[in-house]
């Protein structure tokens, strides 16, 4: 009996899919709004088994868990499985754009398991097919209208093969699904022992091993600034939580709101005529690192080592290392900002005057910049919005590359 895995984001209509591709309503078909709307669940009628693996997809905000929440719907949808599954139907919903958080939702797919599964055993699913009908009124036929898509949606479609098909939950008539299964019979079927490799390696960064020769390099801190398109800092250095509070001192015209989702701050702030909307996640130790990449979405804008005027202590020359170790010794060179926390009048004179080894230490970053109390902090988001597009690469976790 063929296996189906349902995945994508909440609203992108699985649950519906599900019934469709069984023939009959076994799944319950809601709002998301409650919590047994959330549940990983499963059915078949004897010529196929669906799991509707509710979640898995979802990102950011919209899965206030993080990736553990992620891995553990995983584990609980591959279980639902048995001994694997023969196609992942990705389900999109047609007429929606597809969006930065649709991306998102592919990449967490493949972190989940594994960088070949689309092209394995990817199905994609396009939903609400009726309003295709509506929109095209027989003028094209939908591998037409798939033939001229371009960008993300696209390059979507060429990994998983061109298995690409429209489904209309509203008709009854189920030639449309046996058709898919069709095409899920005759794909090889993905294995425990693929899933085991894959979620095994996400663990290493989520939930890393100790380490018993890691440098000690602090706390780690991700801000991810939403300003149209998300972009992702990664703060580390003892002077960090001065970041976060110059950003909160220059909010105008409201003050800075804190909310908490699973313990991570989100702040919302206006600086100058721009609104931001910082989520603010804490790490701690060497493999937090690599975590805190993973939950940049693999990709950041820039590095901020945040330390006081004239001073590096050890622990962030360790930084230096520990940074260039996992992202290249370009990265810095790149897009790293050694922000210096300038002291106050009053502070030790010796203390201020930099030396030839914090000049030295500077030149490995892209740019300096020295804050005070009166620095205009739009001065530095100006500067990171424009550096290039967001880095993304592979890091080294163990023996795997991420």
């Amino acid at each position: 009996m063929p296996v189906l895995l349902l995945v994508g984001r909440t609203g992108n209509g699985k649950s519906s899919a599900g019934n469709t591709l069984l023939g009959e309503a076994r799944f319950p078909v809601s709002s998301g709004d409650s919590p047994d709307d959330h549940l990983v669940q499963w059915a078949e009628n004897g010529n196929i088994k669906v799991v509707d693996g509710s979640r898995i997809g979802d990102t950011g905000e919209d899965m206030p868990g993080g990736v553990e929440d992620s891995i553990r719907r995983a584990e609980q949808a591959f279980e639902l499985c048995g001994e694997g599954f023969n196609a992942l139907m990705f389900c999109l919903r047609y007429g929606v754009r597809f969006t930065k958080q649709e991306k998102d939702a592919v990449q967490l797919v493949k972190d989940l398991f594994g960088d070949g599964v689309f092209r394995r055993c990817g199905v994609v699913i396009l939903t609400y097919g009726d309003n295709f009908e509506l929109d095209v009124e027989g003028e094209v036929t939908f591998n037409e209208w798939v033939n001229r898509q371009l960008g993300d949606f696209r390059v979507l479609v060429n990994e998983c093969g061109d298995r690409c098909f429209l489904l209309n939950n509203r008709n009854k008539d189920n030639e449309q699904g046996m058709h898919i299964i069709a095409v899920a019979r005759r794909l090889p079927r993905y294995t425990k022992a693929e899933f085991n490799a894959a979620i095994g390696s996400l663990q290493l960064l989520v939930q890393p091993p100790p380490v018993q020769h890691s440098q000690n390099i602090g706390n780690i801190r991700v801000c991810k600034i939403f300003k149209g398109n998300r972009k992702a800092l990664i703060i580390l250095g003892s002077q960090q939580q001065y970041i976060a509070s110059t950003l909160e001192n220059a909010s105008t015209n409201s003050p800075t709101v804190v909310t908490r989702h699973e313990g991570k701050n989100v702040k919302k702030i206006i600086v100058g005529e721009t609104k931001y909307k910082l989520i603010d996640y804490t790490f701690n130790g060497r493999d937090s690192l690599a975590r805190s990449y993973l939950e940049t979405g693999h990709r950041f804008k820039a590095i901020l080592l945040c330390v006081t005027s004239g001073r590096i202590t050890e622990e962030e020359n360790n930084i230096v290392r520990e940074v260039k170790e996992l992202f290249g010794d370009r990265s810095l060179r790149e897009r790293g900002i050694l922000v210096v926390r300038q002291q106050e009048v009053g502070e030790n004179a010796e203390e201020v005057d930099e030396n030839a080894e914090f000049e030295q230490f500077s030149t490995q970053f892209r740019e300096v910049v020295n804050i005070s109390p009166q620095y205009d902090i739009n001065n530095l988001l100006d500067f990171i919005l424009s550096l290039p597009k967001s880095y993304k690469n592979d890091v080294q976790v163990g023996n795997k590359r991420m």
